[in-house]
């Protein structure tokens, strides 16, 4: 049997090395590549923002409340030892913030290649948080009731 913290780590690790080899394939691309015309493409960014391009140019700020934040969930995931219905989100969410850390840490910049016509560009790292927040939120929802 599999313990709860093998299992984060596997999670945590997978979500990493995904998110890593996809930004530096996409960094390799030159010219953008459509896969649905219109809707969506695969087209590098520099991003030394935050999400929906805020903050701009503050890399080293939000390095240091990357780090501070990636420490600190850490910390709180892996100081319990029961198994909690929220582990898989809070793993999810980690592994993306450390993948954008280890880009601003790189790189001075974190990649971003998802490109929606609708949608600010994005990367894995990104998905995964966004994917464990919302995981979060539904989870927050059902307990209540």
């Amino acid at each position: 049997m599999v313990s709860r913290r093998t299992k984060l780590i596997l999670i945590i690790l997978a979500i990493i090395i995904l998110d890593q080899s996809t930004k530096s394939a996409a960094r390799t691309i030159q010219t953008p590549i459509r896969i649905i015309p219109e809707i969506l493409s695969i087209a590098t960014t520099i991003n030394t923002g935050a999400s929906f391009g805020i903050f701009q140019d503050f890399n080293l700020a939000l390095l240091i409340v990357g780090i501070l934040f990636t420490v600190g969930l850490a910390y709180y995931l892996f100081r319990q030892n029961e198994v909690n219905s929220a582990d898989t989100a809070f793993a999810l969410i980690l592994a993306g913030a450390i993948g954008n850390v280890m880009d601003r840490i790189m790189f001075g910049f974190v990649t971003d290649f998802i490109a929606l016509s609708f949608w600010p560009t994005f990367n894995l790292a990104d998905s995964a948080i966004t994917i464990g927040a919302a995981l979060l939120l539904i989870q927050s929802r059902y307990e209540k009731n």
